[in-house]
C-alpha cells in the first residue's frame, strides 16, 4: 500500500474517533470500587460489564487466574503512583499467569487491564503503548520505538496524532490497523 493511501486511512481513523465516547468509557472505571475494576478488567470486560472487544479470546479459566493473581497484589496496585507503575505490576502478574503470557494476547491484556486500574485511580498513560495492532499500525506509519522500548513518546508522533492523548493515540492506531487490514483484504480479493 502506498504512503498516501496509508495517510488517507490514518485521516479516516482520526476523523472516525469518538473522543466523547472514549472519555465516557475511561471515566466509567473511576466510579467503580477497585476490587470491581480488577474483576471486570481481568475478565476482559468493560466498566459496564460488557465484553472488551480487544480481549474476546481470553478464556474464562485464564480470566479467573488473572483476577486471583491481581487480587493477591491489590494493596500494591492501589499504591501505584502512575500508569507506568501500574502497568509494570500488571505486566509482572501477566507473565506468571498461565494463559495471559502468550505472544498474541499478553501485551493487550496487560495494557487494557492496567489502563482500567489506572483510570480508576485517576492516572493515564503518558506514552503510546505499541501492543499488537497499535504496534503494526505505527510501523505502517514508519514509527518505531527507541531500542528496548515498546512505547512511543508524544514527540515521536506525526502531527495528525499529536493533538490526542497517548491512550487515545493507542485507540486510533488500533482503528488504523483495522482499516488497513480491511483495505488490504479488499485489494487482494479476486474479482469476478
Amino acid at each position: 500500500m502506498k504512503r498516501h493511501e496509508i495517510e488517507t486511512l490514518l485521516h479516516t481513523a482520526v476523523e472516525g474517533y469518538d473522543a466523547e465516547r472514549a472519555y465516557q468509557e475511561r471515566d466509567a472505571w473511576h466510579s467503580l470500587k477497585f476490587r470491581q475494576v480488577i474483576e471486570l478488567a481481568a475478565a476482559g470486560k468493560t466498566a459496564d460489564g460488557g465484553r472488551n472487544g480487544h480481549l474476546w479470546t481470553l478464556s474464562r479459566a485464564t480470566a479467573v487466574r488473572f483476577t486471583y493473581a491481581l487480587e493477591a497484589i491489590r494493596p500494591g496496585l492501589k499504591r501505584a503512583g502512575d500508569f507506568a507503575a501500574m502497568y509494570a505490576l500488571v505486566d509482572k502478574v501477566g507473565h506468571v499467569t498461565q494463559g495471559v503470557n502468550t505472544r498474541r494476547r499478553s501485551s493487550v491484556t496487560v495494557y487494557d487491564t492496567a489502563f482500567a486500574l489506572a483510570a480508576n485511580r485517576g492516572f493515564k498513560p503518558l506514552e503510546v503503548h505499541l501492543h499488537a495492532s497499535p504496534g503494526k499500525a505505527a510501523a505502517l506509519l514508519g514509527l518505531h520505538p527507541d531500542r528496548g522500548r515498546s512505547t512511543l513518546l508524544h514527540k515521536q508522533l506525526p502531527g495528525a496524532l499529536r493533538t490526542w492523548e497517548a491512550w487515545q493515540v493507542e485507540d486510533i492506531l488500533c482503528e488504523l490497523w483495522r482499516l488497513y487490514k480491511k483495505a488490504h483484504q479488499e485489494a487482494t480479493q479476486p474479482t469476478g
